[in-house]
């Protein structure tokens, strides 16, 4: 996107293979780092944009994360952070239900596990002998898409062993106490191979009643600019 040299960090330095290799074309315009959001390597008012996707609502100390994206940006600089709304009818299901039971019972976390790791083919016989021509021809149209990006989906939502919730208002009025300002909420159309399809509108239309209903405040994606 015309960038003179792009930084990306992770926690672990197992990233890195797949990276060079994904960004091979972009060889020489980027750098690798590990480290944690809680203290960057890098030095205060070093970047004109930072990217933060889906990281903030997974760390221990959140406020720390805000922090040194506000520390590492220069003046005038922007941020695009993306976290975990709160409420909604799915998220609640899945972190009061589901979780505190795949954590308590050790039969859920057995199935779930299966699932997660492709392990489940052995299930299809139980539905497969039990339902009728339809139903074995629906479960069949369904299966193929639980692919492999649905089950790190469901390994992001079920074994992070933080999945903090931010109410929109209150996050860009504690955005703008650290100095990131001029905040605004971005739609994003998004794709997927798999039965996530049908939850790829809420992304874009994210404050349409049925979105609400279902995942509350949504992905809230938004932009935010360094006054001070």
């Amino acid at each position: 996107m015309g960038a003179k040299e792009v930084h990306l960090m992770d926690m672990h330095k197992h990233i890195f293979k797949p990276i060079n290799q994904n960004l091979k074309k972009y060889k020489g315009k980027f750098k690798l780092h590990v480290g944690s959001l809680e203290k960057l390597p890098f030095k205060k008012n070093f970047f004109d944009f930072v990217l933060c996707q889906g990281v903030i609502h997974h760390m221990d100390n959140d406020k720390k994360g805000f922090k040194e994206v506000h520390r590492v940006l220069k003046k005038g600089g922007k941020t695009h952070i993306v976290v975990q709304g709160d409420g909604g009818l799915i998220p609640k299901i899945m972190y009061q239900v589901i979780i505190p039971q795949y954590k308590k019972d050790p039969k859920v976390k057995k199935l779930l596990n299966e699932v997660m790791y492709n392990k489940a083919s052995k299930y299809k016989n139980f539905f497969n002998s039990n339902l009728n021509s339809k139903g074995a021809k629906l479960l069949k149209f369904l299966l193929q898409y639980f692919d492999e990006d649905f089950r790190l989906t469901m390994k992001d939502r079920i074994l992070s062993p933080n999945y903090y919730q931010y109410d929109e208002k209150k996050l860009i009025r504690n955005l703008s106490k650290l100095g990131l300002k001029k905040t605004y909420r971005i739609k994003k159309k998004v794709k997927f191979n798999n039965i996530r399809e049908l939850v790829a509108p809420m992304y874009f239309h994210y404050d349409h009643i049925i979105s609400q209903v279902l995942y509350g405040d949504g992905d809230i994606a938004i932009v935010s600019t360094k006054t001070k």
